[in-house]
């Protein structure tokens, strides 16, 4: 089955899934060619089964981009495209030196699927990156206030969409989930979905499926913060109680800034 043949649609990063499934249909279409012409020696084995591999590597990026929390994607945006590039790269090189092991008519075939995938490009959504950077912006801030948390978080739900009850709760599940899925293995990793799932449960009733005006941000971080104190909790304290996780720990507004540099370099490593 092609890799197109999804029962949901990506919450994110459809443009780049649109042509990962696009590029992994067009190779998987002539795999069973491939295969039948039984590549005699061992090396055209060995680049049949890295197709396969490849292209199963490819269809975890698309069941990712649909499953996988809103946010986590966005900020990773770049990590994803270049593991589409690697994917895109990889699969060229193997049917490149499969041309060169099957007959002359498949061979041809081989090259012309080669051929295209050369132009396909992976590019992050402007909503996605903007999304993405407005939360990393955020935590290059010397201090946090709420009101910045609120304006951050109601400008990322706005860009990627996570805008009413239902969608809340598909993105504080996706983020349980994930942390469940790590299960302390992976601390960084962890600790920024923490700090994730503590904007969602603080600030997503805040969202609306319109954009409110700036001064509703601002009321609506003030009543926050009035609660705050009439229960005695302050920033700090709350991000104690909500985000802490092995060595990264958010318990005050200086860590946060520690932690949008370990944030920037999780981010570019994976997704």
């Amino acid at each position: 089955m092609g890799a197109s043949r999804h029962n949901s649609r990506p919450k994110v990063h459809s443009t780049m899934c649109n042509e990962l499934s696009l590029m992994l249909d067009k190779v998987s279409s002539i795999l069973p060619s491939i295969e039948a012409a039984q590549p005699g020696c061992k090396a055209g084995v060995e680049e049949l089964c890295n197709l396969y591999s490849i292209v199963d590597k490819g269809k975890l990026i698309i069941q990712n981009s649909i499953e996988c929390s809103s946010l986590y994607l966005a900020i990773t945006s770049e990590a994803t495209a270049m593991r589409c590039e690697r994917i895109k790269n990889s699969l060229r090189r193997s049917l490149f030196l499969i041309q060169n092991m099957v007959e002359p008519l498949l061979a041809n075939e081989v090259a012309d699927v080669h051929n295209d995938l050369r132009d396909l490009k992976f590019i992050v959504a402007p909503t996605e990156e903007d999304a993405g950077n407005a939360i990393l912006e955020m935590l290059r801030q010397s201090e946090v206030t709420h009101e910045l948390e609120l304006e951050t978080f109601l400008l990322a739900a706005s860009k990627l969409n996570i805008t009413t009850p239902k969608a809340i709760l598909t993105e504080r599940r996706a983020i349980k989930k994930l942390l469940t899925k790590i299960n302390g293995t992976d601390p960084k990793k962890e600790g920024i979905l923490k700090y994730l799932l503590y904007l969602v449960r603080r600030y997503g009733k805040n969202t609306k499926p319109e954009t409110g005006e700036k001064n509703n941000n601002v009321n609506a971080a003030a009543e926050i913060m009035s609660s705050d104190l009439v229960n005695g909790i302050s920033t700090p304290q709350r991000c104690i109680s909500n985000v802490e996780s092995g060595n990264v720990r958010y318990d005050d507004q200086n860590n946060l800034v520690g932690a949008a540099h370990r944030l920037q370099s999780y981010a570019a490593q994976c997704l």
